[in-house]
């Protein structure tokens, strides 16, 4: 800080649930969070810098060739994997609940939520106790 008003700021992000998220927002604000500026506030950004973790493996969908359509849907999805591999999905709903588990093993697999309500339920997909797929499914 000083006389300059300059001030480098580090900021550190922990997934504490085991899921990594495909998006993070960063909101900058000169004044407040409530979207009404204060006069005469100013905020220069000179540099921002995005320092990944090296070392980790991160599962992707596409490494794991785990597909789910069409989505959104009615409520009746299709789990597709390339190869016959063993493999577990559970669906949560929007509050975090367990809706559904389903074992499969074949290359394409049918799941229905038809009998649930309308709405966005996030999905896990699990290789023994790894999970190598998650997303969001949406029933219209």
């Amino acid at each position: 800080t000083g006389s300059t008003g300059w001030q480098e700021a580090t900021i550190n992000f922990t997934y504490i649930n085991g899921l990594t998220p495909d998006t993070l927002y960063v909101l900058f604000s000169s004044s407040s969070l409530d979207n009404i500026p204060k006069a005469s506030s100013v905020l220069w950004i000179d540099d921002v810098s995005v320092v990944l973790p090296t070392g980790i493996e991160q599962a992707l969908e596409n490494e794991n060739n785990i597909e789910i359509f069409p989505n959104p849907s009615t409520g009746i999805f299709y789990v597709k994997q390339s190869t016959n591999q063993l493999r577990n999905i559970e669906v949560f709903n929007a509050l975090g609940e367990h809706v559904i588990q389903k074992t499969f093993y074949n290359s394409i697999n049918t799941i229905d939520l038809s009998s649930y309500p309308k709405g966005v339920y996030l999905y896990q997909v699990k290789e023994k106790d790894s999970i190598i797929s998650t997303g969001k499914i949406t029933i219209q």
